[in-house]
């Protein structure tokens, strides 16, 4: 018979302090050892690799060391660059490189799946440029990162998603690298130097088609198309419309509310979103490809959109288009989509075009030249950099 021990197992106060005080010890450690390493010093078991972090990067290293050096980033700013920017390096990170984020911000987070954040501070920067054999960048960064990566003797690669090629040749001139999202925009773009193209790089994942009844806009502002709308939210009283605030831009929401319109806050559950959705509204100025209109289409719902560039690449002959400023075209495509037959029909026409899409040479491309600029990196002290910096 086994004996059992019948002593409270409630710890003594005394042992709750030395626990406590325990906890407080390790915490301050570890941030100290953190505030270490971001200034260029290594302390502890940390002291190992530093002469591995020093040192360039190879062809055929299989730890390569990848910095995204960026102005804003999910998930407090979840606007479609940024969302391809984190599907990006969690595929780098998926594949065995190593991966960190440089954040422009007082407080930034530690970690997002994942990934390693690190503020972007100035004293900061130099030590994250040193370990790093490859930085990425995109605006609103600006012209620093391409600044700092020359100082650092660091390969750049821009990542080009706005349709004002002028403010990013402005930005990003002299880089190794440019990746476009889409095939238009880069042909758009001329770009004088080394480019191309990576679509969404992660494969979507066809949700079950299982919505709500809401004719939905994301974004609420000017250029994703606020007044058309607003317009149709009045001309089609006993339809139900959702909007949803974007991550940029004047968000236009109106003090007297319709009735049949609802206004969410913006989200980090999309999911939540779309099942709430019937169709997808897109009446932006323009697009350069259209990551919502691939989200809702994996759910089976049906998009009418602008005749822009970047949503006909996306969806090609499945999505539904009607011109900016003509009004009566926009209800006559939401009204076909009322009538059932026509209604599983684009629902069908949507998904099997999600279905079809898949760009893995795209990223094994992107993945050779990434390797190849790391050849590049060179041996680069902290301390060397910040000078240098300064």
């Amino acid at each position: 018979m086994t004996a059992h021990n019948h002593r409270s197992s409630s710890p003594s106060p005394l042992g709750l302090w030395r626990c406590v005080k325990f906890r407080w010890y390790r915490s301050s450690v570890a941030a100290a050892m953190r505030r270490a390493e971001l200034q260029g010093l290594r302390v502890g078991w940390r002291l190992r690799a530093s002469n591995r972090d020093s040192t360039p990067a190879t062809a055929a290293d299989d730890s390569l060391r990848i910095l995204a050096h960026v102005a804003s980033y999910v998930p407090t700013t979840r606007g479609g660059a940024e969302l391809a920017l984190h599907s990006v390096l969690q595929e780098l990170q998926t594949r065995g490189y190593l991966v960190r984020v440089a954040l422009a911000g007082a407080e930034v987070p530690d970690v997002v799946d994942g990934i390693e954040i690190f503020p972007g501070e100035a004293r900061s920067i130099p030590s994250l440029y040193e370990w790093a054999h490859v930085v990425l960048t995109q605006e609103p960064a600006g012209r620093g990162p391409v600044r700092m990566a020359a100082k650092c003797r660091r390969p750049i690669v821009a990542f080009v998603h706005n349709t004002d090629i002028s403010k990013h040749i402005r930005a990003f001139g002299g880089c190794d690298l440019a990746v476009f999202p889409a095939d238009w925009l880069r042909q758009r773009a001329h770009w004088n130097g080394p480019c191309l193209t990576l679509h969404l790089p992660v494969e979507l994942k066809l949700s079950p088609q299982s919505h709500g009844n809401a004719i939905t806009l994301v974004n609420v502002n000017e250029f994703k198309g606020a007044a058309t709308f607003y317009e149709l939210v009045t001309r089609m009283p006993k339809h139900e419309f959702l909007g949803v605030r974007g991550a940029w831009g004047l968000q236009v929401v109106p003090e007297n509310m319709p009735q049949n319109v609802t206004i969410l806050e913006t989200t980090d559950d999309m999911n939540s979103v779309y099942r709430r959705t019937r169709i997808l509204l897109m009446p932006s100025r323009a697009e350069s490809y259209g990551r919502v209109a691939l989200e809702a289409a994996s759910f089976g719902i049906p998009v009418v959109s602008s005749p822009s560039e970047g949503v006909r690449e996306a969806l090609g002959d499945s999505v539904l288009l009607a011109p900016l400023g003509e009004i009566e075209a926009w209800i006559e495509q939401i009204e076909y989509l009322d009538r059932p037959l026509a209604y599983r029909r684009q629902a069908r026409m949507v998904r099997e075009r999600v279905s079809t899409m898949s760009h893995p040479s795209e990223f094994e491309e992107f993945e050779r030249v990434l390797r190849s600029l790391a050849g590049k990196a060179e041996p680069l002290h902290a301390t060397e950099t910040l000078h240098r910096a300064q």
